[in-house]
């Protein structure tokens, strides 16, 4: 009987990689609370490379946006985002049982946001834009459920580190004289608890 039950949750997968999607938005879509903004723990698609109890983490994510209108006193008006984010990371796995797992590690995270906005009127074309860059990292955890050997649910949440520098630019055709950039850089602290869900496939 001792045996058997050591045998049981000695729960072990073939040593190859899984691919996922963060399914977090999907369903919080579904009860009206679906964020647009896009922060810096979240990737939407990720890969894990497995080496015994061990794995290499991988994820990237990014958001694009343009929009055109017209304004009362502004003639028009456009807007362009673009964000890329990526991380790396490794992390070791425990599993509880034939069903449940628990992961821990630590990822060197990285990002870009650029924005520009271009105001139009009988007075001048005005552009201001930034680019934010940042870098930084710190340690995750997560918890997994398989659903059988080759697909799983898991869930993760991190604390992330990230010094970012961020440089503006105001820029004005018909009176250069008044362009203006500035650079400012700042350190942030995100707690993420673990409610970024993925669905993983191993192959």
């Amino acid at each position: 009987m001792t045996r058997t039950l050591s045998a049981q949750d000695k729960f072990t997968f073939p040593q190859t990689s899984d691919i996922g999607l963060n399914i977090t938005n999907v369903l919080t879509s579904f009860i009206g609370n679906s964020n647009s903004n896009a922060s810096i723990e979240t990737f939407p698609f990720v890969a894990k490379v497995n080496r015994k109890k061990g794995a290499l983490r991988i994820g990237v994510g990014f958001n694009l946006k343009n929009s055109d209108e017209t304004l009362t006193d502004v003639e028009q008006v456009i807007f362009n985002n673009f964000q890329v984010r990526a991380r790396v990371g490794y992390e070791r796995k425990k599993y509880l049982g034939n069903r449940f797992g628990f992961f821990y590690g630590i990822d060197l995270v990285s990002s870009m946001n650029n924005e520009e906005s271009t105001f139009s009127n009988d007075i001048d074309i005005t552009n201001l834009s930034s680019n934010t860059i940042g870098v930084g990292g710190g340690p995750v955890y997560g918890f997994e459920y398989y659903i059988n050997k080759y697909i799983y649910l898991g869930t993760e949440g991190n604390f992330y580190g990230i010094y970012n520098i961020k440089t503006e630019k105001e820029t004005f055709k018909f009176s250069p004289e008044n362009n203006a950039t500035r650079q400012t850089s700042e350190f942030q602290a995100n707690i993420s608890v673990p409610i970024h869900l993925y669905i993983m496939v191993r192959f």
